[in-house]
């Protein structure tokens, strides 16, 4: 199973948007900047998951003013965390 999830990043909120393979909308939300916004994805995300997703896919597009080094270290290790521990 393969999900697709979009976000543009603005200053203070995520628009996201999750798709599935066949390109149907499942969810658009805004969520909130920071660590409570975060939380808030990976929920939406997991609605849309099995309970043995092992083999599932999230890709992630996101759309933002400002590109910073290291700026997807913080969410590899969150979902790493989630995951159990998971490095992918």
């Amino acid at each position: 199973m393969r999900l697709f999830a979009g976000d543009d990043w603005a200053e203070d909120h995520h628009d996201i948007e999750v798709m599935d393979e066949a390109g149907k909308v499942l969810a658009k939300r805004r969520l909130p900047e920071g660590a409570a916004g975060m939380t808030q994805l990976h929920a939406l995300i997991g609605r849309f998951l099995p309970e043995d997703a092992d083999d599932a896919e999230v890709v992630t597009g996101i759309e933002t003013d400002e590109l910073l080094p290291g700026m997807f270290e913080p969410v590899r290790e969150h979902l790493a965390r989630e995951l159990g521990g998971a490095d992918q």
